[in-house]
């Protein structure tokens, strides 16, 4: 299934969240202080609008059992690892996605940084990190509603490779979508990098009892937490 109706609508607030995860905090203060950078800014959040192509491919798989960490699929796929079995623990059903936002942010990104407008190419490149996390936290927004009002079903926490979920797992998201991720424009490399390089894959539970965990921050299954700085901006913002 294919989902495009998504809004990308950024703001400062934003990038500065996406900034200080990625520990470039230093560049925000320069941007609000620097007339030349906030102008940058301003010209990267209007291409961004113009460029992104935001897109989502989705389906559903009925759960067979869980044997230790890996969710049985009734299809007889199997995924798991990390925190997967214990955070859809009690689910009927897996729901497995991957988005993007395309490839044209990304290419001009890259130019403006080869060129001489490296600023305006890393803010813009900040803001398409941004852009393909909204869309991911757009769909679980939606199926949340949508399948709690036309189903009456509960959702899991949504998690998606990295971290606290090994990020060889998304081959088996790939494999287990098939052809609906070329269908999107999304491929898997050997190394496990998705491209577009602005595209996330995903996973969660759906159930009519509650599940092992619903509505949690992947950061709160990550061993890394206590240490990470992420962690606590997220935290502390509620996000």
């Amino acid at each position: 299934m294919k989902k495009t109706d998504f809004i990308i609508k950024p703001n400062d607030e934003d990038l500065l969240r996406t900034m200080e995860i990625t520990g470039s905090i230093k560049s925000v203060e320069r941007m609000k202080k620097n007339k030349k950078f906030r102008v940058d800014y301003e010209a990267a959040k209007k291409e961004l609008v113009e460029s992104a192509a935001p897109v989502l491919c989705w389906n559903r798989f009925p759960i067979k059992e869980i044997v230790g960490n890996q969710v049985v699929l009734k299809n007889g796929a199997k995924i798991g690892r990390g925190p997967v079995a214990k955070v859809v623990a009690g689910a009927q059903e897996l729901i497995l996605g991957v988005c993007t936002i395309g490839m044209k942010t990304e290419r001009k990104s890259e130019e403006y940084m080869k060129g001489a407008a490296m600023m305006k190419g890393f803010i813009l490149d900040a803001l398409a990190s941004w852009a393909v996390d909204s869309v991911r936290a757009q769909f679980y927004e939606w199926i949340k509603k949508e399948f709690f009002k036309k189903e009456g079903l509960r959702t899991s926490s949504m998690l998606w490779p990295g971290n606290s979920w090994p990020i060889e797992e998304q081959a088996e998201i790939f494999k287990i979508l098939g052809n609906e991720t070329g269908e999107i424009g999304v491929s898997l490399t050997a190394s496990m990098m998705m491209a577009p390089k602005k595209s996330l894959s995903f996973l969660l539970g759906a159930g009519k009892n509650p599940l092992g965990s619903e509505d949690s921050l992947q950061c709160e299954f990550c061993p890394d937490r206590p240490g990470c700085k992420a962690y606590k901006i997220r935290m502390n913002r509620h996000l």
